[in-house]
């Protein structure tokens, strides 16, 4: 667990605790930085692999919801998903409306992104649409329900499919 403190504290302090306070409040507008990196992510999944491998009584929800959160926003921050993200917009002086979209749209593929590390955490793909929906969600759609249904499916299809190829 000694190696565990290091790591968190010089590589990346922010994935101390459970990650949920920060990743609601990014979808709630705040800007954190480095919540959705690289390292902080492989710091979380390394983490919660020690303290499980430990022994201890945590949850789970936490790390994998940050996981998914920061894969989901690491795919969406490619500069190859900006003409999908702004469609629809032809003026190209409508700046501010068009970060306001592509803001709203990066939160909603988040959300999704959590969403999948629920389901991939639990193995319940209802289960992880109801969770973002109902505790980290701020701005929901009909169509994100259907987004959502579709991304838990495959985590949990992925997850099952590397569990079983052992």
């Amino acid at each position: 667990m000694t190696l565990l403190a290091f790591v968190v504290v010089y590589l990346s302090p922010i994935s101390a605790g459970s990650s949920l306070p920060e990743i609601k409040g990014y979808l709630n507008g705040a800007h954190i930085p480095g919540i959705f990196g690289r390292t902080t992510a492989l710091v979380k999944a390394f983490g919660v692999i020690l303290v499980i491998m430990c022994g201890y009584p945590v949850g789970r929800e936490g790390p994998m919801v940050l996981i998914g959160c920061s894969i989901a926003h690491q795919m969406i921050s490619m500069p190859i998903w900006y003409p999908f993200l702004a469609r629809g917009l032809e003026k190209l002086d409508q700046k501010d409306l068009e970060a306001d979209r592509v803001n709203k749209e990066k939160c909603l593929v988040v959300t999704i992104g959590g969403a999948a590390g629920i389901a991939a955490a639990f193995r319940s793909p209802v289960g992880g649409v109801l969770y973002m929906l109902e505790d980290m969600a701020s701005y929901w759609t009909h169509e994100t329900t259907v987004r959502a249904f579709g991304a838990t499916m495959a985590a949990t299809l992925t997850f099952s499919l590397l569990l079983n190829a052992r």
